[in-house]
């Protein structure tokens, strides 16, 4: 990706599986892998940034989404539509008592 995501805004990012660990085991791959990134921020380039990426150490790990405020509007709103189940049937009841 010299170049870039052209349609990805700046801050954001795209997340994709580098592989899966049963397809990883054996297969003769290196675990290890160096990167350098090259890019230029707002006031020109920046310095190269070498990283080192070792798939090993993520053996083992679970993954974890990251929740955004769409998410907890869908929660708030599954619960609310639950609170108003449980009020509609409280009334019933009360209304059987008399």
């Amino acid at each position: 990706m010299k170049d870039g995501i052209p349609m990805l805004p700046p801050g954001r990012r795209i997340e994709l599986f580098f592989d899966t660990g049963p397809d990883r085991k054996d297969c003769g791959l290196p675990s290890i892998y160096e990167v350098i990134v090259n890019c230029d921020g707002p006031f020109g380039a920046v310095e190269p940034m070498k990283y080192t990426i070792d798939v090993d150490a993520l053996i083992g790990a679970m993954h974890l989404n990251e929740k955004t405020v769409h998410d907890g509007v869908k929660t708030l709103e599954k619960l609310h539509r639950d609170m108003k189940s449980i009020a509609q049937k409280i009334d019933r009841l009360g209304g059987e008592e008399s």
